[in-house]
């Protein structure tokens, strides 16, 4: 008996240790942070809160320290991010992932992101130079830090981070302006006849081009687009008044935002979502009022003739290997990029004069070398910020008031007596109609984010009934009110109906049209439509439409197996997240981005929602958003209401973190309600 007690004792003490140890590796290890720091630029001492959750809390005692500790708080919060996107903006991936990248670098320096951010900052006025001053050296503080230089992904990739100056987060900002840009063709809905014409010409020209290969490689690098799908929303609930924002971000791995609180003295002053790399507050509220914008641009191409003015600029680029090449962009006297459509060939003056063809003109406001800065210095001064060059389409409601103002042209609107909503997503119109049918619950949810995880879609309901019709002339209530399959024999004309094709069918017949995790008729209904999308269902038999449903079974099968029960729309949906860098690769990768890509590997996640949904999710149906993650906020527009919001994140760095994100589902946190483990980092001014 003693032997067993011992060895019982042995086992405990054993578990305890391992149970211990796995606390520790999950909880124990984070970055920390000098507890205090001297930091140039600053006025007072400031307090910088970092919770394990995400959030950070700021306080200070003068506004004008705002700047300083965003910048130390992006730097030490998304190092990879600002550094990567930096490294982007610039037109210096090559530097790093090596000749792969050198088409995406010749992209940037095209469009002149890191010229015209220099230029514009040149041209600023002293106030708006001294915020951006300001930004900078809490960035260059938090990028000083040795625990931030012994990050995983730039210890791998032999990165050291270089100084961050001031006109950077221009760069930034022009960078999030093109990504937030439509750039390819839009998908053509079913039903619908594709575009046509000049402008879709124009498209088609972009897309086949050395520059549209570039964008999209650019885009899957960094894993950021899908911004199309935005939407805010105005929800009046009582005397309450809430805005909403949904923000589709790519297939990021990495959150894109920084959710931030800030108070001045004692009070509370400003809160939100904030760009890293950026002053940049998507949505947000403060002493004055509360705002949502869509962040998207503009972007148009269009041929013409040759210009008889063009503007030609010269620069060097090289790759990991010091390997260099000059680099001609040319612009229209308006300041358009030119695009050869033979192929992707240089210019010279004396050429230009004498051509005599056609080229592709590239509009885009980003061209027009302006930028949002003056609205960061509104935000921090506690205005409202009305943005117009990253984006002008939005929500903006005023402290005093209980309706939103929209601002910008939004391609989508509704205004009813207690909700407003603005999208450009091509399905607006049907989550319009969602929510203003008054046999809808979406307006009448218990907390305000409930309303962005509707995954009822119109757009399903419409496609597959007529499918189901096309087999039956009983309605769907009908046939599931009687023992038999609900099948008209004359229409099938004696066609033989197996048992799995029956049990799809009931799952079709008694769907609710709702793109939930564990629906199996989400799955069956998206394979089915992606053949029927391109093939009229009124021109084919019944027979014919059970054969395809078969050899659509047919393939679910050979991808989940035969048991139907593992078709769930979690699984279907395929979604995938990324580490930022994640990219193009040439045969032969260096060492250290090999090494890298091992390391911060794909994570499949489960997930739910669908393009023509308030609940996002992708879809396979349509190529340009297969966008896997998204933010969804919701926040009352006192300064001292809550604020909620939901993200999806995989913490590369922590113990089990991509696993528990393989398995974990989406929650909601708060920003004024995070996790008690945190740690402070007090910015001391530096004395003279």
């Amino acid at each position: 008996m003693p032997r067993v007690i011992a060895a019982a004792s042995v086992v405990l003490a054993i578990s305890l240790v391992i149970a211990l140890l796995i606390w520790y590796l999950t909880y124990g290890i984070k970055i920390q942070a000098p507890a205090v720091l001297d930091v140039a630029g600053l006025e007072e001492e400031v307090s910088v809160e970092f919770f394990k959750s995400g959030p950070v809390h700021i306080s200070t005692s003068v506004a004008s320290d705002i700047p300083t500790a965003m910048g130390f708080a992006h730097a030490v919060n998304h190092t990879w991010e600002v550094i990567l996107m930096r490294q982007a903006a610039l037109g210096r991936l090559a530097e790093w992932f090596g000749s792969s990248a050198l088409p995406e670098d010749r992209l940037s320096r095209r469009l002149r992101l890191g010229a015209d951010a220099r230029m514009i900052y040149d041209r600023l006025p002293r106030s708006e130079r001294e915020l951006l001053v300001r930004y900078s050296e809490g960035m260059n503080a938090g990028l000083d830090l040795e625990e931030i230089q012994a990050a995983a992904a730039l210890v791998l990739m032999e990165i050291s981070p270089e100084k961050w100056e001031p006109w950077h987060a221009l760069a930034v900002e022009r960078l999030w302006m093109w990504l937030a840009s439509d750039s390819q063709p839009e998908d053509v809905l079913p039903g619908k006849k594709p575009r046509s014409g000049e402008r879709a010409k124009a498209e088609g020209l972009w897309t086949s081009s050395d520059f549209g290969a570039a964008d999209r490689a650019l885009r899957r690098r960094l894993h950021l687009f899908g911004f199309r799908n935005n939407l805010a929303a105005g929800v009046l609930d009582g005397d309450q008044f809430s805005l909403l924002g949904r923000y589709v971000t790519g297939d990021s791995g990495l959150p894109i935002f920084q959710s931030i609180a800030i108070s001045v003295g004692e009070e509370l002053y400003l809160e939100g979502l904030s760009v890293p790399g950026t002053l940049f507050f998507p949505a947000g509220r403060n002493g004055s009022g509360s705002w949502a914008a869509l962040i998207q641009t503009e972007i148009s191409f269009h041929i013409a003739p040759y210009p008889s003015e063009i503007n030609i600029s010269y620069e060097r680029i090289q790759d990991d290997r010091r390997q260099e090449e000059i680099l001609e962009s040319v612009r229209t006297s308006a300041g358009e990029l030119v695009v050869e459509l033979a192929s992707d060939t240089t210019f010279s003056s004396a050429t230009a004069a004498q051509a005599n063809r056609n080229v592709l003109i590239v509009s885009w406001i980003g061209f027009s070398q302006t930028s949002d800065v003056a609205q960061w210095i509104n935000v921090i001064n506690g205005e409202i910020p009305f943005y117009a060059v990253l984006s002008g389409d939005g929500l903006v409601v005023k402290s005093d008031s209980l309706h939103a103002t929209i601002t910008g042209h939004p391609e989508t609107r509704i205004e009813t007596d207690n909700l407003q909503l603005i999208t450009n997503s091509i399905h607006g119109d049907d989550l319009i109609a969602r929510v203003s049918s008054s046999t809808n619950p979406v307006t009448s949810r218990n907390t305000p984010i409930e309303f962005l995880k509707d995954r009822y879609s119109a757009v399903a309901a419409e496609s597959i009934r007529p499918i189901l019709n096309r087999i039956s002339s009983r309605s769907p209530v009908d046939s599931l009110q009687t023992d038999s399959f609900p099948v008209d024999s004359l229409q099938v004309d004696s066609f033989q109906i197996d048992s799995a094709t029956q049990e799809a069918l009931a799952y079709l017949y008694a769907w609710d049209y709702s793109f939930d995790p564990s629906s199996i008729a989400a799955s069956i209904s998206e394979a089915l439509l992606s053949f029927f999308d391109h093939h009229p269902v009124d021109t084919l038999s019944a027979r014919e439409v059970y054969a395809r449903l078969r050899s659509v079974l047919d393939t679910l099968s050979l991808r989940y197996g035969s048991d139907m029960r593992n078709w769930r729309w979690e699984t279907v949906q395929n979604r995938r997240v990324y580490f930022p860098g994640d990219g193009i690769q040439g045969d032969r990768p260096s060492r250290h981005v090999r090494q890298f890509l091992e390391e911060f590997a794909s994570v499949a996640v489960t997930g739910a929602g669908h393009p023509s949904t308030l609940g996002w999710g992708p879809s396979s149906r349509f190529s340009w958003r297969k966008a896997s993650t998204a933010w969804n906020i919701a926040f009352q527009t006192d300064l001292n209401g809550s604020f909620e919001y939901t993200r999806e994140a995989v913490s590369y760095t922590s113990f089990l973190g991509r696993f528990m994100a393989e398995n974990q589902s989406v929650r909601s946190m708060y920003l004024h309600s995070p996790d008690r483990e945190s740690y402070i980092s007090l910015l001391r001014p530096v004395n003279d």
